[in-house]
């Protein structure tokens, strides 16, 4: 196994591990709202709401200026989901086809 690269997450953290198998134990919409509404700050949710959002957005083949009017977002944010939609793991990818 290679080296890790400094900016990736060390999954072997017993509680990154155990928010994973959280996620994938939450069976209903209901349930996983609740929980993202307990784990995470207004400000937190609503981040990770528009990093959603500027993905999909890429994924259609939207521009960073049609995104940027569209999600109030700074070129800086939408690069960075872009730079992870490109080149990150794939999760992505899993949810979203890219054109």
């Amino acid at each position: 196994m290679g080296k890790k690269h400094y900016l990736d997450f060390d999954w072997d953290i017993k509680y990154a591990k155990k928010l994973v198998d959280v996620f994938a134990q939450l069976k209903t919409k209901e349930g996983f709202k609740k929980f993202l509404a307990d784990i995470l700050t207004v400000k937190e949710l609503k981040e990770v709401i528009r990093r959603l959002g500027i993905a999909e957005l890429l994924s259609q083949g939207k521009t960073y200026e049609e995104i940027r009017k569209e999600l109030h977002v700074t070129p800086t944010t939408i690069n960075r989901v872009n730079m992870k939609l490109k080149h990150g793991k794939g999760g992505y990818k899993l949810i979203f086809k890219q054109k």
